[in-house]
């Protein structure tokens, strides 16, 4: 075969890899109903206080503009919304393909880009309207633009690794412990330092006007801590590896993450993954059928792989920020690369089976994952799917009435409120013949624009605060019509004053529960009146 003929033959083999991964992120796009954070996405997409939103949200603000300037071409569904994350996802394969290609092998390329393609939680982020599809696609183009630049040192090589740095780093924050590692092969250009600080110096504006200048909010972010002490922590950098390569199951880790909340995975065909995921990074490690500078890149893609979990580790023992199979995303694109390139050496390495078996078992395993992923039936964060309680309210809250929904569930209820076309205007649903009434978001706690819709800048929950918020809100309704509809709240077991206090103001106001309209199912609202 001549030297066209196999470029050919690789570059058929890419684009199939490429509609591979095409077709498993745009497979079920719209299957699973929205969740918390992906109708806090669509807030910051759609509010009308954008500043405000920016100025009180942590994170970088490149995905937000992405999403907003989306979904004003292309609308509010689901599958509207997580399109461009498929989208992102779907580049990722690519990227990761040239990547390989440039740093090891056409082969270690190839194999990489098959991963890339099929690695289930890399198809769950692409599959939710967040930006770790696009996290995970700038840092992938990163390690390429990176050693293109150190190949051929040329100023559009090192512009172009700027500009997949900038585009990381407005991404995320955790990014730049994945860039980190550039400087164990790059330290002696010239050119890495002044593409560094031209991706560097807008990310530490922004940093510094987000952090330092404004209000500082206390957030509600306890539940990184809670996670991180449920890992456990030492073995938090072994299932992030698990998870990355082959996504979470159940009891796997904690955290909700759709399908893989309630998936169950045969234990035999879990640790032979995790067996065959180690092999292949021992092999991809060893010294052996190693190309030209090969030292210098494996070090460095060890570095991009354990460098960012051990820095998220070290610091989570002062204060939690692993979460795993989530910010340690940016690991992924440099396990990817490292998993190719064992896949490639294998070849040379084993004989007879064993290669062809290993590969064969890595990729079962993703297989098996991706199989019950796909057949396992929608599932619901809450007592009820948002969609169902939405209808049902629809269907029961009458003029001038009060729906009480936790601030978790109020979101993406609300959400469908809107698609079933309700106008939404400062906590009033106004529905499409117009009959309206006010949803409420209770508790009232700490976090930004996007939960706490009715006081952004309320630093702190506090109950009495809370208190007064849900006595000014029944004081509004007439007694002699108004019904309130309150939900059982996901989080009331976890909150015993809270629950005590919501069902103290309801009685203070002369509300009591009645009797359920007929086929009103249970978990759903129930119905408090005057007497």
């Amino acid at each position: 075969m001549t030297p066209v003929e196999r470029n050919r033959l690789w570059l058929a083999a890419a684009a199939a890899l490429v509609l591979l991964g095409a077709a498993l992120r745009l497979h079920h796009l719209g299957f699973q109903e929205l969740w918390l954070d992906e109708t806090l996405q669509l807030r910051m997409a759609t509010t009308d206080r954008l500043a405000e939103a920016l100025r009180l949200e942590y994170s970088p603000p490149l995905g937000y503009l992405l999403w907003r300037g989306w979904v004003q071409a292309f609308g509010e569904s689901e599958v509207a919304l997580r399109a461009l994350a498929a989208i992102f996802g779907i580049l990722c394969v690519p990227v990761v393909i040239a990547a390989g290609r440039t740093l090891f092998s056409p082969a270690a390329g190839l194999w990489a880009g098959l991963f890339a393609a099929v690695a289930p939680l890399q198809i769950y982020y692409s599959q939710e309207a967040r930006s770790y599809s696009l996290l995970c696609l700038a840092l992938a183009l990163c390690h390429w633009t990176l050693w293109r630049a150190l190949l051929r040192p040329r100023p559009a090589a090192w512009a172009a690794f700027s500009a997949s740095a900038c585009l990381a780093l407005f991404t995320h924050h955790f990014a730049a412990l994945a860039l980190f590692p550039a400087l164990l092969v790059a330290w002696r250009q010239r050119g890495f330092y002044v593409a560094a600080a031209a991706a560097g110096l807008p990310w530490a504006a922004w940093i510094g006007w987000s952090w330092l200048v404004n209000t500082q909010i206390v957030r509600g972010y306890q539940w990184v801590t809670a996670l991180w002490n449920a890992i456990p922590p030492a073995l938090a950098i072994p299932k992030s590896f698990e998870a990355l390569a082959f996504g979470p199951q159940q009891g796997s880790i904690p955290g909700f993450f759709k399908q893989f909340t309630v998936l169950a995975f045969p234990p035999a065909l879990r640790w032979g993954g995790v067996l065959a995921l180690a092999a292949l990074c021992a092999v991809a490690l060893s010294p052996w059928h190693d190309g030209e500078d090969a030292r210098r890149r494996k070090a460095w893609l060890a570095a991009v792989v354990l460098f960012p979990l051990a820095a998220l580790w070290t610091a989570s023992w002062w204060v939690p920020t692993y979460v795993v199979a989530r910010y340690d995303l940016v690991a992924f694109p440099g396990l990817v690369l490292l998993v190719g390139q064992g896949l490639a050496k294998l070849r040379g390495l084993a004989r007879g089976l064993a290669a062809p078996a290993l590969a064969a078992l890595f990729f079962g395993v993703i297989g098996a994952k991706l199989a019950l992923y796909y057949t396992l039936p929608p599932f619901a964060a809450g007592p009820a799917p948002s969609r169902d309680s939405a209808a049902v309210i629809d269907a029961v809250a009458a003029e001038g009435d009060l729906v009480v929904l936790s601030v978790y569930r109020g979101a993406t209820v609300g959400y469908y409120l809107r698609r079933l076309g309700y106008r939404e205007a400062d906590g009033r649903f106004e529905s499409p013949s117009g009959r309206s009434f006010t949803l409420r978001r209770l508790p009232t706690h700490p976090s930004s624009l996007f939960f706490n819709v009715d006081h952004p800048e309320r630093p702190r929950f506090d109950l009495e605060q809370t208190r007064l918020d849900l006595r000014g809100y029944l004081a509004q309704l007439d007694p002699a019509r108004a019904t309130v509809w309150l939900e059982v709240l996901p989080e009331l077991p976890r909150l015993p004053q809270f629950r005590k206090m919501l069902a103290e103001e309801l009685a203070r106001a002369g509300y009591h529960t009645v009797e359920a309209p007929s086929g009103l199912a249970p978990g759903h609202v129930t119905p408090y009146r005057a007497r």
